[in-house]
């Protein structure tokens, strides 16, 4: 998975890892981004022009993944898929009980279909049976946060349900809880389409 932030003349791409970048080598028009382990972390296509707004790509298209893999392919490295938001799925809240060490989370297990994902959440609204957006491990939010597994008081959370606010949609305020979905939204399926 990859998630790509453009600016003028360069699409920096981040293989979904928080990690610093520990080295770097330059290539023909690719500047390759490598951790302490020597493992690529990234890169950065130099002198590219794309038909973008500057910023964060939230919705990459096949000609930009095709662009993308012609570059680095030519460079001798492996293709990438890129992730802009497909990772953020309708999912059904199946248990909702309160944490034990809080007086404000709960633990959520969250059907998204191809799994089942436990999901500590803070929001009010919170409730069984009711269908919501989830960040799944490995998304990336419009913030440029990346959803990582995570241990909220000692209880593991394996993604994020998603306010209307952290999904960047128009109309909605910090605080008011989740985004509550109709029965029309299918489970597994890409919120954003």
């Amino acid at each position: 998975m990859a998630f790509a932030f453009y600016v003028p003349h360069m699409l920096l791409i981040n293989l979904g890892s928080n990690q610093k970048t520990k080295e770097t080598k330059v290539l023909d028009q690719v500047i390759v981004l490598y951790n302490q382990n020597q493992e690529i972390i990234g890169y950065n296509l130099l002198d590219i022009e794309l038909d973008l707004p500057y910023g964060l790509v939230m919705h990459p298209t096949i000609k930009l993944q095709e662009i993308c893999n012609q570059l680095l392919t030519k460079n001798q490295l492996a293709p990438l898929v890129l992730n802009g938001v497909e990772n953020i799925v309708v999912g059904q809240v199946l248990t909702c009980v309160p944490h034990p060490d809080s007086d404000h989370l709960h633990i959520t297990t969250v059907d998204v279909k191809d799994e089942i994902l436990s999901i500590v959440c803070g929001a009010k609204n919170v409730k069984e049976n009711i269908k919501v957006v989830v960040a799944k491990v490995g998304s990336m939010m419009f913030d440029g946060t990346f959803i990582e597994a995570n241990t909220l008081r000692n209880v593991p959370s394996y993604g994020m349900i998603c306010s209307g606010y952290e999904l960047n949609l128009p109309n909605y305020q910090k605080g008011q809880g989740i985004l509550i979905l109709d029965d029309s939204y299918i489970i597994g399926e890409p919120f954003f389409k």
